[in-house]
């Protein structure tokens, strides 16, 4: 059944206001210093959930926030080897970053954060903080495998004799739509989006024909979902359809998020997971962030209305319901 397009965007169905979402999650997460905690994760934080907090200060207009995460997370997880994130701060730990490898996504997030930062507020030193960054992601995580260019989710551990492990929902289209404008046709970021949109519509395994939360390139250029990982449309990869939008691919995104439309159509919130081999979902619901990716990239605000009374508040959800808000902004200002 086809989806209407809501004239109001997938975000128009949202009671609070934009400032007051933002005001609630900086509240809830992150901390004095800039930290951002993920409180139902041990109170850890990631490159990712610091990327995330520094893209929705700079798309909140939001200078003190943004400054306070970029200065605790360059001190903090900045590599000593590479100009790189590391992944994970565990605040319980000795020492609190035990593991230097990276987070592509997380680096991808501060990169694009800091580029729009750079042009928002025309501060030269976000500008070349995120060049740094992204001449890193370049150089160290984009490869070829089998004739796909590709992304490697971290340094370490991705390669293998089969191939390469890649994370679809690392692939943050509109970042490298706004890489490819910065740095021009010698970099290799307008051949990664062509191949990163080729993974996404070739991606997706099973009878619902969803992208796995990993994926194996094969060395032949041949998908499959990793071996050695769950074969889940899981809590990664619904953030497929939500980069897909922002990045104005809309048919692919609403192709990715079809499986969701069953449970929609019947007024009930979709599964949190579903196996792709065997067709087991979670018996337990998807996010309010999951539904608000779902009315966006089934461009149908109404379905917001199936999130719940009170919507779940975890860091990641909260994060995800900021984000396709944001995206749904800005996917209305880009259209004619």
């Amino acid at each position: 059944m086809a989806v209407a397009i809501a004239a109001t965007g997938a975000s128009g169905a949202c009671a609070r206001p934009p400032a007051e979402g933002w005001a609630a999650f900086k509240a809830a997460y992150v901390q004095p210093d800039g930290r951002t905690i993920d409180p139902e994760n041990g109170g850890v934080s990631h490159s990712e959930s610091q990327g995330y907090t520094m893209l929705l200060a700079e798309g909140h207009g939001d200078r003190e926030t943004f400054d306070r995460a970029w200065n605790w997370t360059r001190a903090n997880l900045a590599q000593k080897n590479a100009p790189l994130l590391a992944w994970r701060y565990d605040p319980r730990a000795r020492p609190p970053v035990a593991d230097q490898n990276n987070a592509a996504d997380g680096d991808v997030l501060a990169a694009w954060a800091l580029l729009r930062a750079g042009r928002r507020w025309r501060d030269d030193g976000y500008l070349v903080a995120s060049k740094a960054l992204r001449d890193a992601i370049a150089e160290r995580l984009v490869v070829e495998v089998g004739g796909r260019t590709v992304l490697l989710p971290g340094l370490e551990g991705f390669r293998g004799p089969d191939g390469v492990i890649v994370n679809p929902s690392y692939f943050i289209l509109p970042a490298f739509q706004d890489f490819a404008s910065a740095d021009g046709a010698e970099a290799p970021w307008r051949t990664l989006i062509a191949d990163g949109v080729g993974l996404a519509r070739d991606g997706r395994f099973g009878p619902r024909k969803v992208p796995p939360d990993w994926l194996l390139v094969r060395s032949d250029g041949s998908l499959a979902p990793a071996p050695d990982k769950p074969p889940l449309f899981g809590f990664d990869a619904i953030r497929v359809p939500l980069y897909l939008a922002w990045g104005g691919q809309d048919s692919l995104a609403a192709q990715t998020a079809d499986y969701w439309r069953g449970n929609i159509q019947a007024q009930k919130r979709p599964p949190a997971w579903v196996n792709m081999s065997d067709g087991h979902e979670a018996d337990f619901p998807l996010s309010s962030g999951g539904v608000d990716i779902a009315a966006l990239a089934l461009n149908d605000p109404s379905i917001q209305r199936l999130r719940g009374t009170p919507p779940d508040r975890t860091y990641y959800s909260s994060a995800l319901v900021l984000l396709a808000e944001m995206a749904g902004k800005e996917r209305r200002a880009r259209r004619p």
